[in-house]
């Protein structure tokens, strides 16, 4: 899950090997590329990076940010702020150094300050045009740093950290002695490719990979460095911390009492707002009942959508938690694209007297898919 700086992580170590740089407030901060570590002093490994109070983030864009960018930026803050208690506050008019604040200006790379710090700190933007890219660094300013970051990433992953390009080692090294939130994320959007910043082959044109994923959680190497949508676990770990909405991003619908004569649950005008996925969480009756479910989705505006699904048995009737079939390790074993998508999951082999089967469902919707109809027929014996 997503990986915050905890009180007892070894940040010295952690830092050890980081450039130190002054900004122009005389401010110290440790420089790990994309992500920036506020210090006290010079001499000491001591990070400033905290939640921001009442979940109230200003910011402020420097001039040469086209209104375009300021746009996408805009729809990046409201991604967040729908799913948890976060106020995004743009500022008319720049404010004194010393006052709270993000300036958000275009960069020759993607970075963020982790965490708030207090007075101005930075968000530093290249990729304007990839809309997860900007969520991930506004994710860093709200405190999360990378997965494979994480004090237990070799249980999960192996780092070939002489495979890095030198400059690029820091966001690879591990901090120890931190205290992740939940399962290792592979779908994460902190999560790293498994060839991020890999160096030049010294022979053919295959490079080796920086990071590989450990047995027996090989099949879910596909997922790693994804920017398509935001895990539920992003998410739901910024929930945690700033508190979580009432937004409809994750949908729980229960199939098991549905009477004989009803084979049809249908949710009208699903909103797939700031470009995040949907999550439907589905409990049906066991193969003694069901021989399969069907599952449409299809869009009155005619745009686009992915719908991912995947089989697992139900653990508890009343376990709805969603990290329990959402969080890693996770796969969705099959996609299907386009503005009408049917998925057929037929039951799974089993005794026949199983009580219920529950499948994670997930819809990943364009730009253009705004009005989503989704619904789940019961195929019954």
């Amino acid at each position: 899950m997503a990986n915050f700086v905890t009180a007892n992580a070894d940040l010295a170590k952690f830092l050890a090997e980081a450039p130190i740089e002054t900004d122009r407030h005389g401010n110290v901060f440790a420089d790990l590329q994309d992500m920036q570590f506020r210090l006290r002093s010079a001499d000491e490994k001591d990070v400033v990076s905290d939640t921001w109070p009442g979940g109230r983030v200003p910011y402020f864009f420097d001039d040469d940010v086209t209104q375009q960018n300021r746009d996408r930026f805009r729809e990046a803050t409201r991604f967040w702020s729908l799913r948890a208690n976060l106020v995004f506050e743009e500022l008319p008019m720049k404010p004194v150094a010393d006052a709270d604040h993000v300036l958000v200006y275009n960069s020759t790379g993607n970075s963020a300050t982790v965490g708030y710090a207090g007075g101005e700190q930075y968000l530093r933007m290249k990729n304007w045009s990839t809309q997860v890219v900007i969520i991930h660094e506004i994710a860093h300013t709200l405190g999360l740093i990378h997965e494979q970051c994480r004090s237990d990433r070799d249980d999960h992953v192996t780092v070939d950290i002489d495979n890095v390009l030198e400059d690029f080692k820091h966001n690879f090294r591990k901090l120890e002695g931190n205290v992740p939130q939940g399962p290792y994320d592979f779908a994460s959007i902190m999560q790293y490719g498994l060839f991020d910043f890999a160096k030049e082959p010294t022979a053919g044109n295959t490079k080796k990979p920086t990071i590989r994923v450990k047995d027996p959680f090989g099949e879910f190497a596909f997922l790693c460095g994804q920017r398509r949508f935001t895990s539920y676990v992003d998410t739901a770990a910024i929930g945690d911390v700033y508190g979580r909405t009432a937004f409809a991003d994750y949908l729980r619908i229960d199939a098991r009492d549905w009477p004989a004569a009803k084979i049809e649950h249908r949710i009208e005008g699903l909103q797939d707002a700031a470009k995040g996925a949907i999550y439907v969480d589905l409990a049906v009756p066991g193969p003694d009942t069901v021989s399969r479910v069907v599952v449409t989705t299809t869009s009155a505006s005619g745009g686009d959508c992915d719908l991912y699904s995947r089989r697992v048995p139900i653990r508890q009737p009343s376990d709805w938690d969603g990290r329990t079939v959402f969080g890693s390790p996770l796969r969705y074993f099959r996609r299907s694209a386009g503005k009408t998508n049917e998925e057929k999951l037929d039951m799974p082999n089993g005794p026949a007297n199983a009580p219920a089967v529950r499948y994670p469902l997930m819809l990943h919707a364009h730009a253009a898919y705004r009005d989503v109809t989704l619904t789940i027929a019961l195929v019954r014996r």
